[in-house]
């Protein structure tokens, strides 16, 4: 079952702020100061489109995961002089990865809530997903698929990478 806040929720309730930091690993993740609440506090007070967090529980396990509303460009070059360029509607996760246990079926949890939840959301949108991170492992282990959704990555695989997880109808690349 996934439960979707905004940041306030989280940061007012001392029971989730505390699950939230616990869930963050300074030793394996070199990119948990971007999970930070006081860093993502900073963030949601730049934007008019709050952060939303989903929080999925499973077997005493929480997995969060921060989101934010934006807009990506989408460019195609069609010759060298025409350019085309579209956007589409995403939720990007911030910080890089999830926080707390990860899981094929917590990733799949937040994934098809975030297709019944925000129906004006073209992508999920994972801007330079580390390797080594757990979400890429996830991917990687279920064969770049996230049950009807597939994973994309354009060009190849490097250390830093931009991937998409569209549903099925939806043909997206990061530029």
């Amino acid at each position: 079952m996934i439960t979707w806040k905004t940041l306030p929720n989280i940061t007012g309730c001392h029971t989730h702020s505390l699950a939230w930091q616990a869930g963050i690993s300074f030793d394996s993740n070199l990119y948990a100061m971007y999970h930070s609440l006081d860093w993502l506090s900073c963030l949601d007070n730049q934007q008019h489109d709050s952060i939303s967090i989903s929080e999925h529980c499973r077997d005493g396990a929480t997995t969060f995961a921060a989101f934010k509303k934006r807009k990506i460009p989408l460019n195609f070059r069609l010759s060298r002089r025409l350019n085309f360029t579209s956007e589409l509607s995403v939720l990007e996760l911030l910080g890089c990865d999830l926080v707390g246990k990860n899981s094929y079926s917590s990733v799949k949890a937040i994934a098809n809530s975030v297709w019944n939840d925000f129906r004006s959301v073209d992508a999920i949108y994972l801007k330079s997903v580390n390797v080594g991170s757990s979400i890429w492992q996830t991917f990687s282990e279920n064969n770049w698929r996230v049950d009807k959704a597939l994973v994309y990555m354009p060009d190849t695989e490097r250390t830093f990478h931009y991937v998409i997880n569209p549903a099925i109808k939806y043909i997206c690349y990061a530029a």
